[in-house]
């Protein structure tokens, strides 16, 4: 397997070229680019996060073609003649197949401004979040002890919340992610070097242990 290095300085800029020149004639100019210096890197990443990625889940999809995002949008969602992305992102999420399960993800994303990590929900069904409420109130101190971690000061919880609050709890702590119609975790910060090292691969690892409790919950399984 390739050695993750980092995602090049050259991936950025190609991330803040193809804003600013979001069309087929120049992508097409620029696809090497594209392919050596942000496509390239990032299934190296995926490649290299695998291992624990299966630690956490042993069902979760690791192969990078899955995992890695497109840089082509949905022809159907284009706006503008916005026809490419200038955001890439890997997500670890369980294999299709089998029993439906909550569209939840450990991921990495980068952009030409900023790079991050997290766990939450990809546009949850109204009854998934009814499903995960119902694991609160079974295991509620379960719940508090995983998410009242000091750990997870270090990320913000995004997500909006119901209009019409769900059942109130006093504790403020479980309350804060019972009432959210869809929720993430994520740490984001400005690029640096670490972007562009083979330390920011220990960094993604660090945080999805850390964040394997949540997952355990949300998807019913023992830690």
């Amino acid at each position: 397997m390739e050695q993750f290095t980092g995602i090049p300085k050259e991936g950025f800029a190609f991330l803040m070229d193809i804003r600013f020149h979001n069309n087929r004639q120049w992508f097409q100019a620029h696809k090497d680019s594209y392919v050596s210096q942000v496509k390239k890197p990032m299934y190296t990443l995926a490649a290299a996060l695998a291992p624990t990625a299966r630690e956490i889940d042993a069902q979760m999809e690791t192969r990078p073609e899955r995992v890695v995002s497109r840089i082509y949008r949905d022809a159907r969602r284009v706006r503008g003649g916005a026809f490419y992305r200038d955001v890439v992102w890997l997500s670890f999420k369980r294999a299709a197949g089998g029993d439906e399960k909550p569209p939840f993800s450990t991921f990495f994303y980068c952009n030409p401004d900023e790079y991050g990590w997290g766990c939450g929900f990809w546009d949850a069904k109204p009854q998934v979040m009814e499903d995960l409420r119902r694991k609160i109130d079974a295991q509620p101190e379960r719940f508090r002890s995983i998410v009242a971690a000091p750990w997870v000061n270090q990320y913000t919880l995004d997500g909006e919340d119901y209009k019409r609050p769900k059942k109130l709890w006093d504790d403020d702590v479980i309350n804060r992610w019972y009432q959210k119609k869809n929720w993430s975790l994520e740490q984001a910060q400005p690029v640096d070097t670490d972007a562009f090292s083979p330390q920011l691969l220990a960094r993604i690892e660090h945080s999805m242990r850390q964040m394997a409790p949540i997952y355990h919950f949300v998807m019913g399984m023992e830690d």
